[in-house]
């Protein structure tokens, strides 16, 4: 007999709302928020960092005006030689036209933002599965999972929260589309689709996403369903040719790299391992992560990589004689990886892997969780005592996992807190050594960030802008014949770098060897980059003889 419910509504008809119209869905959704909103709130006390943060909000003059001009500039130009994130930096210039430069708020916006994220993520769960205990687990995976701190307590990263808004909200109304085939739904999706493309990149994913949504909802594959995607997969080739415009123009298509694209192959396979097994144990996370130093099938962990997708699309695709959630959770993680999992060696190279590139990828891997622990529960098998044992565990991977993001807020706190967490576990990692001697250098404190910048050098002797900015701490510690050696060993290197010149010939005119002064100052006027160390040098040494360097 069918079991009806208030509102006159049966449990059949429940099933089949696009919403959940339990009375229970208001309080998932605060549960979400709060839960969420706990494990990550000690990001709320942390300030701005210098890995992108000075580039992208405190020293950007894109954000400080917030006016139609301004907007005109944000929306026709793309920023620091890298895709387009228009709505970013508005999100950037708003915050900072109403509160100035209080990282407060801008923590507070990117948590917010990832709570609505996490709610939308158990409405799409919902949406696909009609199984409100799987979205529910989803959403708060989701909300709490370690490999999403990256994303909420690093600034610069509102690209993720704020693409993945965008993202998860068209894909709600594509599937509201898809059952209701209202045309306001599609419109609303495609709008949505532009508005995660003008955040960040990995949206372009989407087109094939709605595909796969199609598969697991039993759409056939004909000319109307294709036909609805033609809009979406046009704006997102627009959009690719647009990025590769970008990178034609400032030389980021690399032509050479370390690696042939088998190794590339390799080195993906063992990043997706690498992502499922950070997945499960969120431990040892880190802001950077090494490059493997060499490739080879034969090696451990490539083979073993290699041989663990192999036996993994086996089984997927055993699967799929009984329900196609498998293969639609493994093909969602898998595709919205797949911009990130450097096969094609776009842009300026980088680590493998990073936490934040599973901000929208695992929600595949949530929703096969969540639709198995349902499976679990539904079954007659282990009786009462078995359901509650498996709830406990749920509940006790949520709290640790909440714990584990709770205390990883707080390594982004500051430079120091950030890149002394990376040197303690990865101490060869040359760009947190830079960093930290970047921050030493900026607070005064010279003698660390000469003993920071001389680490990354160890590392890498060739590093001229470190070279560089190791000379300059020893200049303001007034060593300035220590600091002369840096600056020639990095024109050694570079011999055209003007900014090196200038600190040499800055160097020796402090010394009072106005001779080699006027030497380095006669060069750096060669290269248009001497003007004003010209200026230093007259008011120093004096006017020079006739025909000489001022």
């Amino acid at each position: 007999m069918m079991k009806t419910v208030p509102g006159g509504k049966t449990d059949a008809a429940i099933a089949t709302d696009f919403w959940p119209a339990r009375r229970g869905v208001w309080f998932a959704l605060a549960l979400i928020g709060v839960v969420t909103f706990i494990a990550l709130s000690s990001s709320l006390g942390n300030g701005f960092t210098n890995w992108d943060d000075q580039e992208y909000v405190t020293n950007n003059p894109l954000i400080r005006t917030l006016s139609w001009d301004n907007i005109k500039i944000i929306f026709t130009t793309f920023y620091k030689e890298d895709f387009r994130h228009p709505l970013v930096l508005l999100s950037f210039a708003v915050e900072y036209h109403f509160f100035g430069l209080n990282p407060f708020i801008y923590h507070l916006d990117n948590l917010l933002l990832h709570i609505a994220n996490a709610c939308l993520v158990f409405m799409l769960v919902f949406a696909l599965s009609k199984h409100s205990v799987s979205a529910l687990l989803a959403g708060l995976l989701f909300g709490v999972h370690p490999l999403h701190v990256e994303s909420v307590a690093w600034v610069s990263e509102r690209k993720d929260v704020l693409f993945a808004l965008f993202y998860l909200s068209s894909m709600l109304l594509y599937l509201r589309y898809s059952e209701r085939s209202g045309k306001g739904y599609y419109l609303l999706s495609l709008l949505l689709f532009a508005l995660a493309l003008l955040s960040k990149a990995m949206a372009v994913t989407l087109p094939v996403v709605l595909f796969l949504c199609d598969y697991l909802k039993g759409r056939p594959f004909d000319r109307k369903t294709v036909l609805e995607k033609v809009p979406f997969l046009f704006l997102g080739i627009l959009f690719v040719a647009d990025t590769l415009f970008i990178f034609h123009s400032t030389d980021q298509i690399k032509t050479t790299h370390l690696f042939s694209f088998h190794d590339n192959i390799l080195t993906a396979s063992r990043s997706v391992v690498w992502y499922l097994t950070k997945t499960v144990a969120p431990f040892s996370l880190s802001a950077l992560y090494p490059s493997p130093e060499t490739v080879g099938i034969l090696e451990g962990p490539f083979l073993f990589s290699l041989l663990f997708l192999v036996a993994a699309t086996v089984a997927l695709i055993y699967s799929t004689r009984y329900t196609r959630k498998a293969l639609f959770g493994a093909l969602f993680f898998f595709i919205t990886l797949l911009p990130v999992l450097k096969l094609i060696p776009f842009g300026a190279g980088g680590a493998p892997v990073a936490d934040r590139y599973m901000y929208i990828p695992a929600i595949g891997l949530f929703f096969m969780a969540g639709e198995g622990v349902n499976a679990l529960l539904l079954r007659k098998a282990g009786g009462e005592g078995g359901k509650k044992l498996l709830m406990l565990f749920v509940i006790v991977v949520i709290a640790v996992f909440g714990i584990l993001s709770f205390q990883r807020s707080k390594v982004w706190h500051d430079d120091v807190t950030l890149w002394s967490d990376v040197v303690k576990k990865y101490p060869d990692t040359v760009v947190a050594h830079y960093n930290l001697g970047r921050f030493y250098q900026q607070q005064g404190q010279y003698d660390e960030a000469v003993a920071a910048y001389g680490n990354a050098l160890r590392l890498n002797p060739l590093l001229f802008n470190v070279r560089n900015n190791r000379g300059t701490a020893l200049g303001q510690k007034g060593e300035y014949r220590q600091a002369l050696a840096e600056f020639k060993e990095v024109l050694r290197i570079d011999p055209y770098n003007i900014e090196a010149g200038f600190n040499l010939a800055y160097a020796y005119i402090i010394l009072g060897d106005c001779a080699k002064g006027r030497e380095e100052t006669r060069t750096l006027l060669s290269m248009d980059g001497g003007k004003r160390i010209a200026n230093l040098l007259s008011e120093r040494c004096g006017p020079a003889k006739k025909g000489g360097v001022p």
